[in-house]
């Protein structure tokens, strides 16, 4: 939503943000060489990747996105969030990928959807009448799925495949980037 193309390269450099204290985001791996895609990075938990996409969106425009996904939680205006820094429940957090699951519209998850006496007769269930909010339009959705598809295929969740034999369609994300 803010101009980056999941095919873009972005340099695997390390580098130093004068403006944010000289913070230098630092890959696990400790390899700084080459380029990778927006796809490629997310895919691979490369932090450099995703500092220095943060770097040229803004704080201010992902902290204002998590909002639209749900987050209520304190998110503080710094670089380091990219790479997992801000404290959000797991209950966030999946409201907030609910909105990749449903083309830009967000959900809030319910645990109990209906309560059954003994005889199969509802006593109870869930309704809700509130309308779903728009997280994102749903082209960026279906490109954000599609990018946390090559997390399972490719990427850091790829043991999902080859060690648990997990079949099926998955997205997902692994690692400290968000």
């Amino acid at each position: 939503q803010e101009g980056l193309d999941p095919c873009d390269f972005i340099s695997n450099e390390l580098r130093t943000y004068k403006d944010y204290q000289n913070w230098t985001p630092k890959n696990s791996d400790g390899n700084h060489e080459g380029f990778y895609s927006v796809k490629g990075g997310l895919a691979n938990s490369v932090n450099t990747i995703s500092a220095e996409i943060i770097n040229r969106i803004g704080t201010r425009a992902v902290i204002q996105q998590a909002k639209r996904m749900g987050i209520e939680s304190k998110i503080p205006n710094l670089p380091s969030i990219a790479l997992g820094s801000a404290d959000i429940s797991l209950y966030e957090m999946v409201r907030a990928y609910t909105a990749f699951a449903n083309l830009g519209q967000v959900v809030y998850p319910v645990s109990i959807l209906k309560i059954q006496d003994w005889n199969g007769e509802v006593l109870w269930e869930y309704q809700s009448d509130e309308p779903m909010d728009s997280a994102m339009n749903r082209e960026t959705a279906q490109v954000m799925v599609e990018m946390m598809k090559g997390v399972i295929e490719r990427g850091t969740g790829k043991s999902l495949r080859s060690v648990y034999r997990l079949k099926g369609d998955y997205a997902g994300k692994t690692g400290t980037t968000q």
